[in-house]
């Protein structure tokens, strides 16, 4: 993927989660980092994701275990994770 084209889904998908209730961090990598309201919130977001066949990366290790750091990726890809995130959230 181009650096173009990650920084375009980057901002889209910051901005998309943002709207959906979502803090995210601003970002300039290739990652994305939305926290939420608990770590089990986050760990049940992570689930979701997984049943939807998307696999991102908890980081309660690194001292954030209520954020997920989530790849940039193509258009379907990040169209996916701000799907499946907004019906999450829609639940909580």
């Amino acid at each position: 993927m181009s650096a173009q084209s990650n920084a375009k889904w980057r901002d889209w998908l910051i901005g998309r989660l943002r709207e959906i209730g979502l803090s995210v961090d601003d970002s300039h990598a290739n990652f994305v980092l939305p926290r939420f309201d608990t770590p089990a919130t986050a760990t049940s977001a992570d689930i979701a994701l997984r049943n939807a066949g998307l696999i991102v990366r908890q980081v309660g290790g690194y001292g954030l275990p209520e954020a997920l750091r989530i790849s940039v990726g193509d258009e379907i890809a990040c169209r996916r994770v701000a799907s499946v995130l907004a019906e999450f959230m829609a639940t909580r």
